[in-house]
């Protein structure tokens, strides 16, 4: 369990890395569902590894209850 964790963290991290290299090569202004967001500057300066672990927490949990995930590594606890 402590390796899964410790993975996760490194992966979290290069994940927000590498978008954040994706964000600053690209367009100079995000624009999502036909709105403006801000600034990709502004977003990528804004981007940290815990909104990331965030959103793919979330994302993982939607696919969970629409039964979209599959099997994967589970420890039941009351610590999250």
């Amino acid at each position: 369990e402590l390796y899964i964790r410790a993975g996760t963290v490194v992966a979290v991290d290069m994940l927000v890395d590498a978008v954040k290299d994706q964000l600053l090569q690209g367009e100079k202004v995000l624009i999502m569902d036909g709105k403006n967001v801000g600034g990709v500057d502004k977003i990528a300066s804004t981007l940290c590894a815990v909104k990331m672990d965030w959103h793919l927490w979330q994302v993982g949990e939607k696919l969970d209850r629409a039964g979209k995930l599959g099997r994967h590594h589970l420890v039941r606890t009351i610590f999250y």
